[in-house]
């Protein structure tokens, strides 16, 4: 891959990371975790084990949630901005283009994410397969 082409696909795979982020509305998950971490520091908090777990649980799902897009955020935006220092022939490029496909991967691990969280995503299935027509 030429330093263009790694640069056309670096930006094409912001503007979807960052499209992405919104659709997670940010400040609302930030708002939920603020929340959230106020209840479990309550006295008392841990008295209904039940409903402790189920906070705790959804706390710590958030914030790993944030911290995945966050960081391929920012990885990202680094990448783009070292390609733009970086000269056509350099022999960092190969370097940059496996933390481009990592970031990639990252990204398709968060879309799947996004697309897998809803309220009752986290549950196991029950799957029966029976044969015939």
């Amino acid at each position: 891959m030429t330093h263009t082409e790694l640069s056309e696909s670096a930006a094409e795979l912001l503007k979807k990371i960052q499209k992405g982020w919104e659709c997670l509305h940010p400040q609302k998950i930030t708002d939920e975790i603020e929340e959230l971490q106020k209840k479990t520091e309550e006295p008392g908090f841990w008295n209904i084990p039940k409903e402790a777990r189920g906070i705790s649980q959804r706390l710590s799902s958030l914030q790993k949630k944030k911290k995945l897009w966050e960081s391929v955020l920012k990885d990202t935006e680094g990448l783009l901005e070292f390609l733009h220092i970086l000269e056509e022939n350099s022999p960092e490029l190969s370097d940059l283009q496996k933390e481009y496909e990592t970031l990639a991967q990252k990204y398709e691990k968060a879309r799947v994410d996004l697309y897998l969280g809803g309220e009752y995503d986290n549950r196991g299935a029950i799957l029966e397969i029976t044969a015939g027509a």
